[in-house]
């Protein structure tokens, strides 16, 4: 549809030097000198000159907004230029042109009903300012009735929030409306012709280069900007996370086996920082063997943990207990002691009291063994386990019986006496 270069790197739309580049100024005399040569017949045939310019100078003046509105369209999408014209660009954006060319046709019916120069040009004025807010509602909303409502004009002002855009294109309106008055009073025409078409094709611009920049918000979709630029980088970071773990998988399988496989994955890891982590583990927990992942998920919990994403780990923790048979452990107590505080579900509950239960055996030289063994008591209590209870407060009496007088101790102690 479009010959637009497909930039490694999306660079902001130009919008006040876009009416300097050489085809847009040719573009621009065009339509300056027919104007001024329909002006110049006005002036010279008097009445007569307005009946048989009236028409010509409607029809052209159609065919300018109609291209204003297109670039505003393709701005809005992120066209850094007009797209080749094509039957194709033309039905992309026929409906929304119809639409303004029809609000257009409105205001310029106003013109003959009034006898007052004044308050024609009053209608200029305010036609110069509603237009552009309601070609922006257009391309956002596609509807005629929400271009014409005023509430809309006002919302797509405060959804693009108050920036430098938006102050910029304010500006280019005010120097549009002197420039149309000039028009109508100035001796030099055409220079004055030629500037409120100038502007008037720096306006659309900016607001295309508007509703682009806030285009999350307006939910507008777009064809270039920095959002694609993220999409692609994104694209492309998964392309090369799926070859690492393609060629992981071919060292477990045919290479050094997954001890080797482990140790370049820790160096794949080292070289990004640990951003992919969390990609990385999701490949390897759908592999049909689940060696690597459990090996994995050790590190991966440590910095889950580190990072407080508690919900993480605990699911991370649970796949690996799971697929290891039990057989599963973190580097240290205080890790599962303080996963304890975040459970979520009662199979999390069961797995911890059972972790914490054989981290006397795990964890020999822990200094929170004893802080474990408790711990695991009350887990097991809260699960109506009473027997394995009663297992666990006997081996903290014979093991650790400076710990039989700690509070979670006595008050495990004391509701096994009541169910006693």
């Amino acid at each position: 549809m479009s010959n637009e270069p497909q930039s490694s790197k999306f660079t902001e739309l130009a919008v006040v030097s876009f009416p300097l580049r050489l085809g847009n100024l040719l573009l621009l005399v065009m339509f300056a000198g027919i104007f001024y040569y329909l002006h110049r017949i006005w002036l010279s045939l008097g009445a007569a000159g307005f009946v048989l310019t009236a028409a010509t100078t409607y029809v052209v003046a159609l065919l300018y907004l109609s291209y204003l509105v297109f670039l505003a369209d393709y701005t809005s999408q992120g066209y850094q230029k007009m797209p080749a014209f094509s039957m194709n660009v033309v039905d992309a954006s026929r409906w929304k042109v119809f639409r303004v060319m029809l609000l257009f046709s409105l205001f310029a019916s106003l013109l003959p009903l009034v006898d007052s120069v004044e308050v024609q040009r009053l209608i200029l004025a305010l036609g110069a300012f509603i237009l552009p807010l309601a070609t922006g509602v257009l391309i956002v909303e596609n509807s005629m009735i929400a271009a014409t409502n005023p509430l809309n004009w006002l919302k797509i002002l405060s959804a693009t929030g108050f920036d430098g855009h938006l102050f910029r294109l304010f500006a280019i309106e005010c120097l549009l409306l002197i420039a149309i008055y000039v028009t109508f009073i100035a001796e030099v025409v055409f220079p004055a012709i030629f500037a409120a078409l100038l502007l008037s094709m720096m306006l659309f611009r900016s607001i295309g280069a508007l509703l682009h920049r806030n285009a999350e918000v307006l939910n507008l979709s777009v064809q270039f900007g920095h959002q694609i630029d993220a999409s692609n980088q994104q694209r492309h970071h998964d392309k090369d996370i799926a070859q690492q773990v393609e060629a992981l998988k071919n060292i477990c399988e045919k290479g050094g086996g997954v001890t080797a496989a482990f140790r370049q994955y820790e160096a794949l890891l080292a070289k990004n920082h640990f951003q992919s982590e969390a990609a990385f583990f999701e490949h390897f927990r759908s592999w049909s063997s689940s060696e690597l992942a459990v090996m994995a998920g050790r590190g991966y919990i440590e910095r889950l943990i580190q990072h407080r994403r508690f919900s993480m780990a605990l699911e991370v923790l649970s796949f690996c207990f799971k697929v290891s048979g039990g057989d599963f452990r973190l580097t240290t107590v205080e890790r599962l002691l303080t996963l304890v505080q975040y459970v979520e579900s009662l199979e999390q509950k069961r797995m911890l009291a059972r972790l914490l239960k054989d981290a006397p055996d795990q964890y020999t030289n822990d200094p929170r063994v004893a802080d474990a063994l408790i711990m695991a008591g009350r887990l097991y209590a809260e699960d109506l386990d009473f027997l394995t209870t009663r297992e666990i407060l006997d081996r903290i009496e014979r093991e650790h019986p400076l710990w039989a007088q700690d509070d979670g101790y006595l008050e495990t102690r004391r509701l096994l006496d009541r169910v006693s």
